[in-house]
């Protein structure tokens, strides 16, 4: 079983929250919850509604999108570290793409309606566009 403590430590060890206060950290630890996903296991299903995101402790993840006729084709792979979800934050807040457990990941997941808490909200979308775009341009950042 995962403590509270444990989960304070797992969300402050996570690259996500670098730059954000520690107040806003005890926030979203005490948003947040501990899930496992076994292989072969669906996180999220295009099309459903995108309440939440999930920072990836362990394991991998593979963003697929259907294609008629075909098998799902991987259009990227999410690894420990990274983050999966970001369709909560824009409308229509519903799922863009199928995810699915590669092999047993563990991870964090905060509730995505963080509409009433305003320098929460936008710490969060701010952390988030960083770390995407970091993804691309390398560690410099």
């Amino acid at each position: 079983m995962t403590t509270a403590a444990d989960m304070h430590h797992d969300l402050s060890a996570h690259r996500f929250v670098d730059g954000l206060a520690p107040r806003l950290v005890d926030v979203l630890g005490g948003m947040a919850r501990f899930c496992e996903h076994p292989a072969g296991a669906w996180l999220a299903m295009q099309g459903d509604p995108a309440t939440e995101f999930h920072l990836v402790l362990e394991g991998r993840f593979a963003i697929e999108v259907a294609a008629a006729g075909r098998d799902p084709l991987v259009i990227a792979t999410v690894h420990a570290g990274e983050v999966v979800g970001w369709s909560w934050m824009v409308a229509p807040h519903v799922w863009h793409f199928d995810v699915l457990a590669l092999d047993l990941p563990a991870q964090q997941v905060f509730l995505g309606d963080l509409a009433g808490m305003g320098e929460v909200r936008k710490a969060v979308n701010l952390n988030a566009m960083i770390l995407n775009v970091s993804r691309f341009l390398g560690p410099a950042l």
